[in-house]
């Protein structure tokens, strides 16, 4: 049937093929393949948005459930299928189609990852604001349809500020043109709407002149606590492009990869462009407010260092282990107690942990706690993600919220939305998708892989269970390494 319609070369059937889009960041664990079917019945790679379309139209005459897939950078399932059907892999539509300097946009295909877009836009002399830390690997489609922040976000706004137009299928396969202004599905909708309103195809980015310069400048701290004050004081007063932060357990952890920084603190990273003389002047700044607040000089070329490897964030893997990031996106001024609470959960957790984050925008920002897992012993890994939904509560009790819900979260969706929002969503869902096809068992519902609802109660249950046996268990354990040092391109200042 879909080869018929796509051809030959567009479709995988086979067993070794499929199992490959049964995960993402996350591992592929025996106890998750017990409770869905994360493994599809087919992949089909399209490589124009009427081939999208073919594919939806006949998921509906056909009644099979259709995810959209990009580079699945991310670790909560949300491109894995919940209930079997077909997975569209979307990085074959990555062209770049047109770069308007006159207008200052960059138009692309959806499987497109951000370093292309980026690049393309650079040659034509422009820069895009904002992209994801994953950008070398992420798709311009996926990181749109999670809606996260990233850098940029703090000068330049949310994703969808940023975005001028949509091209998206939607799940009856007609295909459309969405707007920020639109009256009929603003392009608001399909964006950290996780796949389940539209495929979107192509993107319309707005960009912005290359500045004339840009700095990272980088200040040590005796604990990522004990810079709140400082970055508290950012926005308002030093209106960086970029703000980020590390405890001093990565640079550990980067230490016995081989990959020598000479960081032994807390670093805090700050990112200034625009006019050479003004960003002069506001790095003069920014080292007067940190001086205050307790910064010191890091090692010189740590602020170089960090900006220069900003989406390489798991080097320490050449160890052998592996590691999983939680989200949570927090109200700036709870930044003090809200950092106590996540290491009293990391220490909770029994977890071998490293604390990440940067600001979101001027009100908020986000944490990244990395967490060692050893794939090899499922329960204990399994018991380790409990700690993501911990991370949830405590956002969302202190008014923030996480970056996503993806297919093992859905019942926090009353923790992360307010009752007239889910209404809405679930009004459009039906409108738009009254068979269900697209993207089920994500975001506003959980499915087992048998396609029954999960209640939001026993996952509750489950989750708790888990969480419980993860107290009891030792922290895992970060290898030493077997070699000497590690690549030359992944040398730290000191190198």
């Amino acid at each position: 049937m879909l080869r018929d319609a796509l051809g030959e070369d567009a479709v995988a059937d086979e067993l070794a093929e499929r199992r490959l889009y049964d995960h993402d960041l996350a591992p592929s664990l025996s106890m998750l393949e017990m409770t869905y079917r994360s493994i599809p019945d087919a992949v089909v790679r399209p490589r124009d948005a009427k081939q999208v379309s073919e594919v939806l139209r006949l998921a509906n005459k056909h009644r099979f459930p259709v995810v959209p897939r990009g580079a699945a950078t991310w670790g909560l399932g949300g491109a894995v299928p919940a209930t079997g059907g077909v997975v569209l892999d979307m990085t074959s539509l990555d062209r770049v189609i047109d770069v308007d300097v006159e207008r200052s946009t960059l138009t692309v295909e959806a499987g497109a990852t951000w370093q292309k877009a980026l690049a393309a836009a650079r040659k034509r002399g422009l820069q895009i604001g904002i992209y994801p830390s994953s950008f070398p690997s992420a798709t311009v489609g996926g990181w749109i349809g999670v809606g996260g922040a990233g850098i940029g976000s703090l000068k330049y706004g949310p994703i969808w500020e940023n975005l001028a137009a949509l091209q998206v299928v939607l799940p009856d396969g007609s295909i459309m043109e969405s707007h920020p202004g639109g009256s009929h599905l603003p392009l608001k909708d399909f964006v950290g709407a996780e796949g389940i309103f539209g495929v979107v195809t192509a993107a319309t980015i707005k960009a912005h002149p290359v500045p004339e310069k840009t700095l990272p400048v980088a200040f040590s701290f005796d604990g990522l606590a004990a810079a709140g004050p400082f970055l508290q004081r950012l926005p308002a007063e030093a209106g960086p492009m970029h703000v980020m932060f590390s405890d001093r357990t990565n640079f550990d952890w980067l230490e016995a990869a081989g990959v020598h920084t000479g960081v032994t603190s807390a670093l805090v990273t700050v990112v200034l462009e625009g006019r050479t003389g003004d960003v002069e002047r506001s790095a003069a700044n920014v080292t007067e407010m940190a001086a205050s607040s307790g910064g010191k000089a890091p090692p010189p070329g740590a602020g170089e260092w960090v900006w220069r490897e900003r989406s390489y964030e798991y080097r320490f893997r050449k160890l052998g282990t592996q590691s999983l990031p939680a989200e949570a996106i927090i109200p700036l001024s709870d930044y003090g107690p809200a950092m106590e609470e996540a290491y009293s959960l990391i220490r909770r957790f029994r977890l071998n942990a490293a604390m990440k984050g940067s600001l979101a925008d001027g009100g908020t920002f986000m944490l990244m706690p990395h967490f060692l897992i050893d794939e090899r012993r499922p329960l204990r890994t399994m018991a380790a993600m409990s700690f993501n939904v911990s991370m949830a509560g405590m956002a969302a009790r202190r008014g923030g919220r996480i970056a996503g819900l993806g297919m093992y979260l859905p019942y926090l969706l009353k923790k992360m939305y307010a009752d007239a929002e889910i209404d809405r969503m679930l009004t459009l869902k039906k409108r738009l998708d009254p068979g269900n096809i697209l993207n089920p068992g994500k975001m506003l519902e959980g499915r087992y892989g048998s396609g029954r609802r999960m209640s939001p109660y026993s996952t509750r249950l489950v989750m708790g269970i888990t969480a419980g046996l993860r107290r009891l268990m030792r922290p895992e354990r970060l290898p030493r390494p077997a070699d000497g040092p590690g690549e030359d391109d992944a040398g730290g200042p000191g190198v």
